[in-house]
C-alpha cells in the first residue's frame, strides 16, 4: 500500500529476530526485503547494502527463491539510478537461477525495462507495441498491480515527451488501479502527475489543488518521492508560485488539502481548472 518506511520497520524486526535465531534462510528473505523498501524510502545505501549480503548469504544457502529475491532488490537498485548495464547483470544472474531450476524468466517481468530501454531510444511505437502485448498477457492473468505499474511508466513517458493527450488517457486508467489497491502513494504520484499536466498547460489553480492534494495522501500513507520525482515536484511547485500571488497560492493550496482521497482523484479525471 506504499508505506514503505513502515515496511522498512518490519524488515529491520525480521532481521533481528533472524539473526538472533541464526535461521539464515529467513535472514536472507528479510534482506531481499529491506533492500526493497529502503530503496523506495530514499535510503540507497541501506538499500544496497541489504541486498548485497542477503545475496552472498541466499548463495551460500543455494536457495533459488531468496536468492531471486535478493539479485532482484539490486534490479530496482540500479534501475532507479539508471545503471543498464548493471540491470542487465543481475537479470542475466537472475535468469541464470532459473534456468539451474528449469524454468524460464517471465516476460512480465523483464517487459518494463525492455519498454524504458524503446522509450530512452526516443522509440515511442516501438515501446508501445510491448505495452499492447504485455497487456494482453496482464488482463488474462488479472495481474492489476503490473498492469498498474507498466501503464503508469508508460504515461510518465508520454507526459515527458510532451504527449499529453495520451499521457492522460493512461493516467486515468490508472489512478483508479492504484486506488483499487489502497496503494495511497501510487494514487498521489499520478494526482502530481496530473498536476505536471495541468502545469505545462498553464493551469495554476489546478496544479496546486492537485498537488496539496498529493502531499496530504503522502503525509497519511508516510511516503517520499524518489530523488527524480522529488526534483520535478519541486521545480514545478516553484514555478507555480511564480505565476499566483502569495494569497492566491495559500488558499487554492488549502483547497487542495481538504479533498477526501476520492474528490481529489474526481478532480484529477475532470478537465476543469476549478
Amino acid at each position: 500500500i506504499g508505506d514503505h518506511q513502515a515496511s522498512r520497520v518490519a524488515a529491520e524486526k525480521s532481521i533481528q529476530l533472524a539473526r538472533a535465531n541464526q535461521d539464515l534462510r529467513t535472514l536472507a528473505d528479510a534482506l531481499g526485503s529491506l533492500g526493497h523498501c529502503a530503496l523506495y524510502a530514499g535510503d540507497q545505501e541501506t538499500a544496497i547494502n541489504a541486498a548485497k549480503e542477503g545475496i552472498e548469504i541466499s548463495e551460500g544457502l543455494d536457495t533459488k527463491h531468496e536468492k531471486i529475491w535478493t539479485l532482484d532488490a539490486m534490479v530496482h537498485i540500479h534501475h532507479i539510478n539508471g545503471n543498464d548495464d548493471e540491470v542487465e547483470k543481475y537479470f542475466s544472474r537472475i535468469n541464470e537461477v532459473l534456468k539451474m531450476a528449469g524454468v524460464g524468466i517471465d516476460l512480465v517481468y523483464t517487459s518494463g525495462f525492455v519498454i524504458e530501454k524503446a522509450i530512452k531510444r526516443g522509440d515511442m511505437e516501438e515501446a508501445e507495441r510491448h505495452m499492447e502485448s504485455v497487456m494482453e498477457i496482464l488482463l488474462e492473468r488479472r495481474d492489476n498491480y503490473m498492469l498498474a505499474t507498466l501503464q503508469s511508466m508508460f504515461a510518465h513517458a508520454l507526459r515527458q515527451s510532451g504527449d499529453f493527450d495520451k499521457a492522460i488517457y493512461y493516467y486515468q486508467k490508472t489512478i483508479r488501479l492504484w486506488q483499487e489497491r489502497g496503494h495511497r502513494a501510487a494514487v498521489a504520484h499520478q494526482l502530481e502527475c496530473f498536476g505536471f499536466i495541468a502545469s505545462a498547460k498553464g493551469q495554476s489553480a489546478r496544479t496546486a489543488k492537485l498537488f496539496s492534494a498529493a502531499d496530504v495522501l503522502r503525509e497519511a500513507s508516510n511516503s517520499i518521492r524518489t530523488p527524480a520525482e522529488q526534483k520535478e515536484f519541486e521545480e514545478a511547485k516553484e514555478n507555480l508560485r511564480s505565476r499566483l500571488n502569495e494569497n492566491e497560492f495559500k488558499q487554492v493550496w488549502k483547497e487542495g488539502r481538504s479533498l477526501t482521497m476520492e474528490q481529489a482523484i474526481e478532480f484529477a479525471l475532470s478537465d476543469t481548472e476549478n
